[in-house]
């Protein structure tokens, strides 16, 4: 059993952390959450920094279960990022970079 903080692997630090930022995300942004939230205010407008101390509660609380949950929420953050790496890329898709020699089967005018 852990006894501290101290005690947990810094890769499930890393991992929980990585986590509790998406799943406050979720929790205070999409449109899932969104009929929950405004069945608890009707402003809806929920502060990510307190909802992370809640939601790293949980993760805590349950640990070592719910690293599972974690490291799943953890895929899903990093393969976002991922995903707007290669927006950003794609965006030269069109156009070659400066100084890089391309053969282009198409008109790059267009």
């Amino acid at each position: 059993m852990l006894n501290a903080i101290t005690d947990f692997p810094i890769r499930d630090l890393v991992v929980i952390i990585i986590a509790v930022e998406a799943v406050t995300e979720i929790l205070t942004k999409s449109e899932l959450f969104k009929p929950v939230r405004l069945a608890f205010s009707p402003v809806d407008a929920y502060c990510a920094y307190c909802m992370s101390v809640w939601v790293s509660f949980f993760f805590f609380l349950f640990f070592p279960a719910s690293i599972l949950i974690a490291y799943v929420f953890a895929v899903h953050r990093l393969a976002n990022i991922f995903h707007k790496f290669v927006d950003y890329i794609n965006v030269f898709q069109k156009k070659p970079l400066v100084g890089v020699i391309t053969v282009h089967t198409n008109d790059l005018n267009k």
